[in-house]
């Protein structure tokens, strides 16, 4: 079994959801992201389906 991280947030995909999940997630050094918008702030993502 891999170790990781499970954490879920409901909301809609804006700023205030994205930010409870920031805050409340361990920092990484990188972010895999879609190209949503909300993601722009975050230094060191990595944007593309392949790894989201």
């Amino acid at each position: 079994m891999a170790n990781g991280f499970l954490f879920f947030a409901i909301g809609n995909r804006g700023y205030e959801t994205f930010n409870f999940l920031q805050n409340s997630l361990p920092r990484s050094e990188v972010y895999y992201t879609d190209a949503y918008n909300v993601y722009q702030v975050l230094d060191n993502h990595v944007v593309g389906k392949e790894y989201t």
